[in-house]
């Protein structure tokens, strides 16, 4: 859309301005010396905005707009050569000075600087004490300092120090703790998953690489759509692995030619060309079993709106299975929510032991130990260009208590308990805790521990962390973990989701002939814990008993009609809806939907995107087939007619 836009921009010569005077913000009520407005400052227009959220990267950084058409306009302005543009040293905004007010310059060093405003002016003097008192020697050093920082000499041991920061454990990681080699050259050719379409396995060049990174380019597409893998991903695999699978590759999303073409297309590629060998391939490391992250942590994080950076990054939020990433020194145009086990993040030190660029924390914000809170996880408005003025500024005192996160632990009861639990007695408890606040999963857990112990002494010792310490996701899961490993319990014994899918109300049931046994200890429900590797079971005389005939149970003639899954609920408004309640409620009618979550999360689709979207753009856009395509477009209408017949007070779900 913003390409259309640009081209439209461009084919009308009145997009680009010839004056300064019908340039938008020239009046002098859109000066930032008349502007008191608290935020951040768009780069063109010069309007103070809550939030700025259109970004373009030049050589001299990032610059932030408002909308859309200030980024077209100043992009047109920036690229013409013959005019070059002047940009303000102290807050990066074109100077465009009407002829009717004098320029705003000044003198340094023999160079001429110019300035969007008198205001910048000043501020500009007062940062470099130009015409005013000589600062302390202990503000020159903090300055000094922070400079420091953004100049490329930057070493975490310090940046840690200065910011009373914590570095995220490297157990939070699906990362190898030793980085994988690369050994892949450029113009290697593999199978690799199109980004853009997920279902598709399509074959890739590697263009660059840097450290265990690799930058792709999907055949038959340009260089807009390059994309960067590790080299222990799960989405790369030799070529001729989907041959083996009986798998046809596909052609990229934006095929440049006609997809009739495609084999001879793919003959053609391949021929003579330098396949990388399967050796090359890493194994993907193992993901971690919980979310261990806590806000304030310190990591290292990939640049999404710029992918071949990886930056210095602070966890601001802690949601469940996502994570809020935030820039250090940077606004939060750049920051994104990404689940925990995210290829896109590293712990503190990943790029210094594996020889990767490290960006240094930026200039726009104050180095801070305490991240500012993020946006509720992950809500992302579907519209092209932020209103600030509908987002009124929440004091502090006056705003909502964010809701305290909750848990739920499931216990395989016919796993493994170890020497110190009771087995009979372990089975008789609840298998379900929760959902509810981490405190009270905690102590319930614990209350159950203490109930099956063999010995209460032992198990009391054995529980070092109290339940009224347990305050923060990340400090829960790692106290889980502990007890797991204090105990000798079966890894399966205690997880966030259930195992087993014949459980229903919290116990298991034995209507089944036959369950899963555990992958780890060989426990089921219709056997013993299997035998762990070099334990001798010794193995009881029993008295052997004449089986009883099978009780015949006689059937209804007419048997009743089988249940209908109960009507999805619809939760207030569905244009209200942000990309998780969408996803929650799609899956709700139809499970089969579960396989498409990720592309919801990867288009941004809330529930406004949600309700305008059609079987064309599914296809064209997000990749889907036109069956899955046709029942999303099923399920959506069927939400638009019972939300407005809910509204008239006639329906709440969907049959």
């Amino acid at each position: 859309m913003v390409g259309q836009q640009q081209q439209h921009h461009n084919s009308n010569s009145s997009c680009q301005p010839t004056s300064t005077s019908s340039m938008p913000g020239n009046t002098k009520s859109s000066s930032p010396s008349n502007n008191n407005i608290p935020g951040n400052r768009c780069v063109w227009c010069r309007k103070c905005q809550v939030k700025l959220n259109f970004v373009l990267p030049t050589a001299e950084g990032k610059k932030e707009f408002c909308t859309c058409d200030c980024l077209l306009h100043f992009r047109n302005v920036y690229n013409d050569k013959q005019n070059p543009c002047v940009l303000c040293p102290n807050c990066d905004c074109l100077v465009r000075t009407p002829s009717t007010e004098p320029q705003v310059k000044l003198q340094v060093q023999g160079k001429t600087l110019e300035f969007c405003c008198a205001g910048c002016l000043d501020e500009y003097k007062q940062k470099h004490n130009i015409g005013v008192q000589k600062a302390s020697p202990h503000v020159a050093a903090k300055k000094k300092q922070d400079n420091s920082f953004q100049n490329g000499e930057f070493k975490w041991q310090e940046y840690l120090s200065r910011t009373n920061g914590t570095p995220a454990p490297s157990s939070c990681f699906k990362q190898h703790s030793t980085p994988p080699s690369n050994e892949f050259t450029k113009d290697m050719k593999l199978e690799a998953v199109d980004p853009r379409n997920t279902t598709s396995m399509c074959i890739a060049t590697v263009i660059a690489s840097i450290g265990p990174r690799m930058r792709l380019r999907l055949d038959g597409s340009d260089n807009s759509n390059d994309f960067w893998r590790m080299v222990d991903s799960n989405e790369i695999q030799p070529v001729g692995t989907c041959q083996d699978k009986q798998v046809l590759l596909q052609p990229p999303l934006g095929f440049i030619m006609n997809a009739s073409s495609w084999p001879k297309f793919l003959l053609k590629t391949l021929h003579g060309a330098t396949m990388a060998p399967k050796e090359f391939f890493k194994p993907e490391p193992p993901t971690p079993r919980f979310n261990l992250f806590k806000i304030g942590h310190k990591l290292e994080a990939v640049d999404r709106k710029n992918p071949h950076l990886i930056c210095v990054a602070t966890v601001g939020g802690v949601d469940r299975d996502n994570i809020h990433v935030t820039f250090d020194g940077w606004r939060g145009a750049f920051d994104y929510w990404c689940k925990y086990d995210s290829r896109d993040i590293f712990p503190v030190g990943w790029c210094d032991n594996c020889n990767h660029p490290l960006q240094p924390p930026g200039n726009k914000l104050p180095l801070v130990s305490t991240p500012s809170p993020p946006a509720a996880a992950p809500q992302i408005s579907s519209s092209c260009s932020a209103s600030s003025e509908s987002a009124p500024s929440q004091d502090s005192s006056t705003s909502t208590p964010v809701p305290p996160y909750t848990v739920t632990l499931h216990l395989h009861a016919y796993c493994d308990c170890g020497p110190y639990l009771d087995k009979i007695k372990l089975r008789s408890s609840p298998t379900i805790i929760g959902p509810s606040n981490i405190q009270e999963v905690y102590n319930q857990f614990v209350q159950i521990l203490k109930q099956s112990a063999v010995s209460k002494q032992q198990v009391e010792k054995l529980l070092l962390v109290q339940g009224s310490e347990i305050l923060e996701q990340g400090d829960f899961w790692s106290e889980i973990l502990n007890i797991i490993d204090r105990f000798k319990l079966c890894v399966n014994l205690v997880n966030d989701k259930p195992i087993e899918e014949e459980e229903e109300g919290g116990r298991p049931t034995r209507a089944s002939g036959k369950s899963k046994e555990c992958s780890k200890c060989g426990g089921g429900r219709n056997g013993e814990v299997g035998l762990r590797p070099g334990v001798k079971r010794k193995i009881a005389k029993v008295k052997r008993e004449e089986p009883e005939p099978p009780v015949k149970i006689e059937q209804p003639a007419n048997p009743p009609p089988p249940k209908k899954p109960a009507p999805a609920k619809i939760v207030g408004d569905p244009k209200d809806w942000d990309v998780e309640q969408v996803i929650v409620n799609i899956t709700g009618v139809d499970k089969s939907m579960n396989a498409y979550a990720d592309l919801f999360r990867t288009h941004q689709i809330d529930g406004r995107a949600m309700l305008l979207l059609n079987s064309e753009v599914m296809m064209r856009y997000m990749g889907l087939k036109l069956g899955p395509a046709l029942k999303i477009i099923n399920i959506i209408s069927k939400y638009k007619t019972k939300s407005s017949s809910k509204n008239g007070g006639s329906s709440n779900g969907i049959s």
